[in-house]
């Protein structure tokens, strides 16, 4: 890549500005977008004469750099958690961006929706459907409450043809802007918010959907909210007069499927015996053990390979279901559990763990670790909760090791207990690793991992290459603390902030071959 970005900076210096400056622009865009790495288009934008419309994209690459809450995916643009000045910027590089994904911060961790999408979203998307309608691949946003602005939204969609993918409130003027023959909408995200339910209710919504996925093909649907009254005096969306044996028969159609406090809708799936064998997909947070295990009871699980669980109000109730069904995931590649109790576990193979507040035996827990540390394919292993088990620092170790092994990208082990020295532990795991393409350790919320971890930690680090190491800030212990040993091994740190979890961190990597050699 060196060679590359040397080649185009020699062509550029050596081109007379004002008649070629469109030629070197339109040459550099091209480019940049083969990077498919944001480091690399830097260093690209460092060596050519800067237009306008370079110098935006060498803004929005800075800030893309930094951001910690929605990985890069160049040349394809995510806007979840730019900041005003910085969607301005997108804006304004909008020509060298291949496609956006245009999402406001809108029910993420199920949380509840009170607050429409911001006057600045609205006008970012607006603008982007205005000018690069073609450009728009998902959009996602809480609808403003105002009918000017809904129809402006509605307005702005129904240019979108190449729109796949929305996550938007059960609103009846989305049917017309969407849901409709001129769009290719093939992933939708269906969301209950309150305050438009007498409108969404009296459309007979659910017909509409299942006019629209009996057109397919379909590759995903997810309903959110659907049976919280307490959000509005005006009830349930679920209405008594749908057509629920149509409306079934279209949803058995669908690879993907997530009912995220849609119990009415699980209710009415299991009632009818709709077998959904065509699910590969499914993430269910339900209100207990019964809704899942009837929905298990309809699935082809060998076919299964994503599945989320989640249950909500009684927490740690006793999923035995799942153990049961383990051996017959036999094509499960992710997993995600969130509060419930573990009986047992069997070996699959998995490329995606994430186990957050599940309460489980030290025993469970060790199987677990072995089922996953099975897997020759891990990307991702993340842990919240793991201290709740007591695992012996020396076994997460050997898992540790295990998983770097087989190339893993990302482990999280938050609040799992570590101290002193369980970090000294990871330490030893973690020295001389040589990452291909990039590991990133979070040890974050461990609250006994104190400087003299840290310091094990990162000296470990500075013998790696490609690693990064994510740690709490500590309120007596400065960050300067550790600057000796940040300079001694070549380090970089930054503090970066977690949005989700309203927090500051430090963010120490090592040496970076690959963008050496970019």
């Amino acid at each position: 890549m060196s060679t590359q970005v040397a080649q185009v900076a020699k062509v550029a210096k050596s081109s007379q500005p004002m008649d070629t400056v469109m030629t070197v622009e339109a040459v550099v865009i091209n480019i940049a977008q083969f990077i498919h790495d944001v480091a690399g288009v830097l260093t690209l934008l460092e060596a050519v004469p800067l237009t306008p419309l370079l110098s935006s994209l060498q803004r929005l690459m800075e800030r893309l750099e930094m951001r910690t809450e929605a990985p890069s995916c160049w040349p394809h643009l995510s806007v979840l958690g730019l900041k005003h000045k910085d969607r301005a910027a997108a804006l304004a590089a909008m020509p060298a961006i291949a496609s956006v994904r245009a999402e406001d911060v809108f029910f993420r961790n199920f949380e509840r929706c009170d607050v429409p999408c911001s006057a600045a979203f609205l006008d970012f998307l607006c603008a982007t459907a205005d000018k690069w309608p073609a450009k728009l691949s998902r959009v996602g946003l809480s609808m403003p409450t105002s009918d000017d602005n809904v129809a402006r939204v509605c307005r702005a969609l129904r240019r979108c043809d190449h729109l796949g993918s929305i996550q938007v409130n059960a609103v009846d003027q989305c049917h017309t802007s969407v849901l409709e023959a001129a769009h290719h909408i093939r992933c939708l995200e269906w969301v209950y918010d309150g305050y438009s339910s007498v409108v969404a209710r009296a459309l007979m919504w659910s017909a509409a959907i299942t006019a629209w996925l009996i057109a397919g093909p379909t590759t995903h649907i997810g309903f959110h909210r659907l049976d919280f009254t307490s959000y509005s005096s005006a009830g349930p969306l679920w209405s008594l007069h749908d057509d629920d044996l149509a409306f079934a028969k279209a949803l058995a159609t669908v690879p993907s499927l997530t009912l995220q406090g849609a119990d009415s809708i699980a209710d009415m799936l299991v009632g009818l015996h709709t077998p959904l064998h065509a699910l590969t997909q499914l993430s269910i947070n339900a209100e207990d053990v019964a809704r899942v295990e009837g929905l298990f009871g309809l699935v082809d699980l060998a076919k299964i390979t994503h599945l989320d669980i989640t249950l909500r109000g009684r927490q740690q109730d006793l999923l035995s279901c799942f153990g049961a069904a383990l051996p017959q995931l036999t094509s499960l590649q992710e997993l995600r559990l969130d509060g419930m109790a573990l009986a047992e576990a069997t070996t699959t193979s998995l490329r995606v763990v994430c186990i957050d507040n599940v309460e489980c035996s030290e025993l469970v827990a060790r199987r677990l670790l072995q089922w996953i540390s099975s897997s020759p394919c891990l990307n991702e292993v993340s842990w919240y909760g793991l201290e709740y088990a007591d695992i012996l620092y020396t076994e997460l170790a050997t898992n540790l090791r295990s998983w770097i092994d087989v190339g893993v990208h990302r482990v999280g082990l938050t609040r799992a207990g570590l101290d002193d020295a369980g970090a000294t532990e990871m330490a030893q795991v973690l020295r001389d690793t040589h990452h291909a393409s990039g590991l990133m350790l979070d040890f974050r919320f461990n609250d006994f991992l104190d400087v003299d971890g840290a310091r094990e930690l990162i000296n470990a680090l500075g013998t790696c290459s490609n690693v990064t190491l994510a740690l709490d800030l500590s309120d007596t212990t400065p960050v300067e603390t550790f600057a000796e040993l940040f300079a001694s091994h070549n380090l970089t740190w930054r503090i970066k902030y977690d949005e989700q979890n309203m927090c500051d961190f430090l963010s120490v990597s090592s040496q970076t071959t690959q963008r050496r050699a970019t």
